[in-house]
């Protein structure tokens, strides 16, 4: 959904728990997100609604707790990560969106078990909601969806996944500064990259699974001292 629509979205989730889960994981994959709830402090929730205002986040992921009495114009998606479970809870959220007479857009994700509260809304609001299947991933997101399924299985015990650099000896001057290209390209902290086994022609680089995808889709588009380079997902090692 993001990747196709490019909203200005805000996202509801149940818990806090939650809502960290979610915005931990869009933003390891690239997504500028950020999320509000009860534990932030005052300066760090009007922080990240500053910046959702402005348009240097277009995620906001939320507790129904923390955006009690949120105002934000030019929102054009909310997403029900998690079905609310009273109807007047999802009239409340939709609400957000489709405001000062701009059309809006609200999508809620249900499973078979949740049809009853699906039921329970269609009731309540007297309209029947149109429902369809969980679409395919087709075309370049297709490719994209299939590595974030698969850095779990490719992690070690230690959640890290090795990614093979077409850059060898030749290429690379040191354990030091491929490291260093690649925090700095991929904008992740250093601790995130692990071990680095420089050969002939290749390079294989460990980095941690939270931010594979994030350093994936940033190395595919860099290059490393001028030199274009490919890099590939390898599987897990069975040592």
């Amino acid at each position: 959904m993001l990747d196709k629509a490019r909203p200005k979205a805000i996202v509801f989730a149940q818990t806090k728990h939650m809502v960290d889960i979610i915005e931990q994981r869009l933003t390891s994959y690239g997504y500028p997100a950020a999320a509000i709830h009860g534990d932030l402090t005052q300066a760090r929730r009007e922080k990240v609604l500053s910046d959702f205002r402005s348009g240097r986040i277009m995620v906001l992921i939320a507790t129904d707790v923390a955006a009690r009495g949120l105002d934000i114009e030019g929102v054009t998606h909310v997403i029900n990560y998690d079905i609310p479970d009273s109807p007047e809870t999802y009239v409340h959220r939709i609400g957000r969106t489709g405001r000062a007479g701009k059309e809006g857009r609200a999508i809620t994700f249900v499973s078979s078990d949740e049809m009853h509260l699906l039921d329970a809304i269609e009731k309540f609001t007297e309209q029947k909601l149109k429902q369809i299947e969980v679409p395919s991933a087709k075309g370049r997101s297709a490719g994209q969806v299939r590595e974030v399924l698969d850095f779990d299985e490719m992690a070690d015990i230690f959640g890290m996944v090795r990614f093979q650099l077409s850059l060898g000896r030749k290429d690379v001057p040191s354990v030091m500064d491929i490291s260093d290209f690649v925090a700095r390209t991929a904008r992740v902290n250093d601790i995130t990259v692990g071990h680095i086994d420089i050969g002939d022609d290749q390079t294989v680089v460990e980095i941690h699974k939270d931010v594979a995808m994030k350093v994936l889709r940033a190395l595919r588009q860099s290059k490393y001292h001028g030199r274009k380079f490919e890099v590939k997902p390898l599987p897990r090692s069975r040592k």
